[in-house]
């Protein structure tokens, strides 16, 4: 059971051009990788999740380990079809309300991300790969989940999450 969240708020592509057809690409790798990663555990999923002066991260997913317990992890995913050092740079910010924080690549990009492993380790920001057409999703790197650099930060998210949830859906 996967329980998804959207918040569109405010949309900055909105400022694109028309003819601008890298946000479908994008937006069906992120559909995708929302519908495979649903398969695998009982999850909270927020898609476009926009927390002021963090960013818009792509999707945030609370896992429900256990429904009765009040300390819930906030993961983050920022996922790009071609340029890892800006997904990482957004990740980062999201590291800032999140236990985890994780860019998310399709296979002809992975290569040259995974080349530059060290950054990630060093950010303490996870890596993996994508597959949409097999509907594959590779670890490369998960971090540990950690304490989020800003805790004011982190109960606004869940403020955000939660309240948007009826808790009775939850608990059936």
């Amino acid at each position: 059971m996967a329980i998804t969240i959207n918040f569109k708020t405010r949309n900055p592509r909105r400022n694109l051009p028309l003819h601008s057809s890298s946000k479908r690409k994008e937006s069906n790798f992120v559909n995708a990788f929302e519908r495979c990663y649903s398969l695998n555990e009982d999850h909270i999923i927020s898609k476009e999740f926009h927390l002021s002066g963090f960013g818009i991260a792509d999707m945030v997913t609370v896992p429900l380990v256990n429904k009765f317990n009040h300390s819930f992890d906030l993961i983050a995913f920022e996922m790009k079809l071609k340029n890892w050092r800006s997904a990482l740079m957004q990740a980062y910010r999201y590291s800032y309300f999140a236990n985890q924080s994780i860019v998310v690549l399709p296979p002809d990009v992975i290569d040259s991300a995974r080349f530059n492993i060290s950054h990630f380790l060093n950010m303490n920001i996870g890596l993996w790969e994508f597959n949409s057409k097999e509907n594959q999703i590779i670890d490369i790197f998960t971090p540990k989940v950690s304490a989020p650099k800003s805790f004011v930060a982190h109960n606004k998210a869940k403020g955000l999450i939660f309240g948007k949830i009826n808790f009775c859906e939850l608990s059936k």
